[in-house]
């Protein structure tokens, strides 16, 4: 049992903390800050927008990029409305992207321009929805009024994940929303890190590991 933790209710307790500082990117350009409100807002903006694209609950869609507040804006989004999150290795090559992009089935791809080109036409076609981090088409999704957000089975899937592949070839894997918040809530309450603290994240965040521990742990507390 998740002992009441989902995403929407991490969404909701983000919301309340403001003007808090929330994510910090470090990029070419220097940081980049976005408080806990922001991020609360352009969740529930990108949830409408989603549903707007008609993606709906059991949709599996795939995020394709390095670790970034678009990525996780997008993660925490499709995992809101009951998609099922598939996190793709940014250092993927073009046969390995599309390995799993086919066998995950996925309707949706968010991605960064950079990666479009690595994908055959046939393979992009049989993507419904294609979305570029940063461009118009992202804009506009977060043009949408806010949405509220809806319970979702704990037995659910959350994400579609792939294995290392160190004995063979990746294989897929699915996390319910109840093994994620199961998780969460028991690294919660052994109390290692809390709001004075802060996070550094450098691992990608397509492995479980980073996305449970490194994402959504340090949001939750």
């Amino acid at each position: 049992m998740t002992d009441g933790w989902s995403v929407r209710e991490l969404v909701d307790t983000i919301s309340t903390r403001g003007s808090a500082e929330c994510i910090v990117a470090f990029t070419s350009q220097g940081p980049v800050r976005q408080t806990s409100q922001m991020l609360a807002n352009d969740v529930r903006k990108l949830v409408a927008g989603l549903q707007s694209m008609g993606l709906q609950p059991g949709d599996r869609a795939g995020v394709w990029g390095p670790n970034t507040p678009e990525w996780i804006t997008a993660a925490l989004s499709l995992m809101a409305i009951g998609c099922v999150l598939v996190p793709i290795d940014d250092g993927f090559g073009k046969a390995e992207a599309e390995r799993l992009l086919i066998a995950a089935s996925v309707k949706a791809l968010f991605s960064t321009a950079d990666h479009w080109d690595q994908l055959s036409p046939d393979v992009l076609a049989g993507i419904e929805h294609c979305v570029t981090f940063g461009s118009e088409q992202w804009q506009n999704l977060l043009d949408h009024p806010q949405a509220s957000l809806g319970a979702i089975d704990e037995e659910q899937p959350a994400a579609l994940l792939a294995t290392s592949g160190t004995t063979g070839a990746p294989k897929l894997f699915n996390l319910s929303h109840g093994n994620i918040g199961a998780n969460v809530q028991a690294l919660a309450e052994a109390g290692i890190a809390d709001a004075k603290d802060s996070a550094l994240l450098p691992l990608p965040l397509h492995h479980a590991y980073p996305l449970i521990v490194g994402m959504l742990t340090p949001l939750t507390v």
